[in-house]
């Protein structure tokens, strides 16, 4: 026969935390191989006894992550075995918040400067997505906030109604969010009508002349990158030296812009 005796346990925690924060937590205890410190609602149960937790291999005091949703939550040791509880403490976790200001409005493929406060937290991101988007669509492009304030984000290519959302990377909770209005952007091009092909021409533009945007060429009624079998960067101005495809026929000259590879204008030429 053996005798089973109690096991104990204490733990060391603030009473309150802000949302998404990281706290220290001391404790004693057994510290049996698989024990863990873990965080959930007061009256949660099974599982969800702990939405996050930290092994007490890491030692006393160990690193918690508190979760994103304001509310009164427990802190317990949790044996691995059976996962039972033999220690808890309450703790109340307050709402997290942050500010965004951005411009009301932008051209698309633009990048503007966006101003922001909140916490900060490792790896949380200011993200911009459509205003009824929903989920991971949420961001279409985006800025991690460890660039400061203000950063710079780029903006979608479609015109349309934006929102720009200060995004925590626990559980991609947004704390804050400023709406963006994407108005359309166009390009021109001046090209001769017909060429010989193989050979090099002069082409005109005008456009927003982004970072890596360039002048292709590509048959008529090609789609994705067969869009473009030769190009020429904007960077080198206007007009640009476009080299032609060797196979005549009939092909269209495109403005791209090198975000999502939008084609903002085009004229037609024959190679011959």
């Amino acid at each position: 026969s053996i005798t089973v005796t109690p096991v104990g346990a204490t733990i060391a925690a603030p009473a309150e935390a802000v949302a998404g924060s990281t706290i220290e937590v001391g404790w004693t205890g057994p510290d049996n191989r698989n024990d863990y410190i873990g965080i959930g609602r007061a009256d949660a149960e099974s599982s969800e006894r702990w939405e996050n937790f930290t092994y007490t291999r890491e030692g006393s005091p160990l690193k918690l992550l508190i979760p994103t949703q304001p509310g009164d939550y427990v802190i317990r040791y949790i044996l691995d075995q059976d996962r039972v509880t033999i220690v808890e403490t309450p703790i109340r976790v307050t709402a997290a918040t942050a500010s965004i200001t951005a411009p009301a409005e932008a051209a698309a493929g633009a990048t503007i400067e966006v101003g922001w406060t909140g916490p900060d937290y490792r790896s949380d991101y200011i993200g911009i997505g459509r205003a009824d988007a929903e989920s991971s669509e949420r961001w279409e492009n985006f800025t991690y906030t460890e660039t400061g304030s203000p950063l710079s984000l780029l903006v979608p290519t479609r015109p349309g109604a934006y929102v720009i959302r200060y995004f925590m990377d626990q559980d991609r909770v947004a704390l804050a969010e400023a709406p963006l209005t994407v108005t359309e952007v166009t390009a021109t091009l001046t090209a001769p009508e017909t060429a010989a092909a193989g050979g090099t021409i002069e082409v005109g533009w005008t456009g927003p002349d982004y970072r890596n945007d360039y002048i292709g060429i590509g048959r008529a009624g090609a789609e994705r990158s067969e869009q473009w079998e030769r190009f020429s960067y904007t960077s080198g101005g206007s007009p640009v030296s476009l080299q032609l495809p060797e196979t005549p026929g009939a092909y269209v000259i495109r403005y791209f812009m090198d975000q999502d590879r939008a084609a903002i204008g085009e004229v037609p030429i024959t190679l011959e």
